[in-house]
């Protein structure tokens, strides 16, 4: 067992955790009395934090801190991750999740997990997606262009190096391949990523609507009233629908465009307030 680096956690308890079982197997003496003592806190209060059931306070931080001899950054990603774990506010934890990237040393391996640095930027499953596609060119402006310039070309090399270090595609000489693959995602945020990928695909559709012709997008809404019994259909009938349109997408013909389909349907009424 290697010894923890914070920079390798998005929860301060899976690190304090980690830190004593990785002490307790270099040293069999150890237990959460001594961990308590180092730390200047109750064996039982210590346990609560690790088990969730209490969060470290300003004060049980720093003792922490000096008990692990954290370096400048590793304590001050370690504080910004303990405001991240504590807050529930949606936009505030991005702030927190930006911070912590900043001060990573290897954020997008380790941090974030594979399969929600591919949720990150909603470039990466369009660039994924013109891989597959005939006579791809993999020439950065290329792609740039392909994709109406709604990425520049460096975005585009970011895309193209960020899907072959996680295994999404592969380079053979100059050609390059897709592969499906299975991508592990990080519990703590897949949730957060998955949000800020929404917003995103949001933003590129409100931009697409000015300078995609007609004939080349679809766009549609409608308000309507229903009854509650119904939300759970509606949803399931928008799930099979999603389903069509990937089994379209899967024929054996050969794709030639990367197209973009997103679904909104939510409550616009919260009658419980009323």
């Amino acid at each position: 067992m290697k010894k923890p680096q914070i920079f390798d956690y998005l929860n301060y308890r899976e690190f304090l955790k980690d830190h004593y079982d990785f002490t307790k197997s270099t040293n069999p003496s150890f237990s959460y009395r001594v961990f308590s003592e180092q730390t200047d806190m109750t064996k039982q209060h210590l346990i609560m934090i690790v088990n969730g059931k209490r969060n470290l306070t300003t004060k049980s931080k720093e003792k922490i801190s000096k008990a692990f001899s954290l370096n400048p950054d590793e304590k001050k990603y370690f504080n910004i991750l303990i405001e991240f774990n504590n807050e529930s506010d949606h936009k505030k934890q991005t702030e927190y999740l930006k911070e912590m990237h900043k001060l990573s040393r290897n954020v997008q391996q380790k941090e974030i997990g594979d399969g929600n640095r591919l949720l990150s930027k909603w470039y990466y499953l369009a660039v994924k997606s013109l891989v597959s596609t005939k006579n791809f060119n993999p020439n950065p402006v290329s792609i740039s262009k392909n994709l109406r310039d709604l990425i520049t070309p460096e975005e585009a090399i970011d895309a193209l190096e960020t899907l072959l270090e996680i295994g999404l595609i592969e380079k053979d000489g100059t050609r390059y391949k897709s592969l499906d693959s299975h991508l592990k995602t990080k519990d703590e945020t897949i949730s957060l990523y998955i949000k800020n990928l929404h917003k995103q695909l949001l933003d590129l559709g409100s931009n697409i609507i000015d300078f995609v012709p007609q004939e080349e997008r679809e766009f549609r809404a409608i308000t309507i009233d229903v009854p509650a019994s119904a939300i759970p259909l509606i949803k399931e009938k928008i799930k099979f629908f999603f389903k069509e349109i990937v089994n379209v997408s899967d024929s054996k013909e050969l794709s030639e465009e990367v197209c973009q389909l997103n679904v909104q349907f939510f409550k616009l009424t919260n009658r419980k307030a009323s």
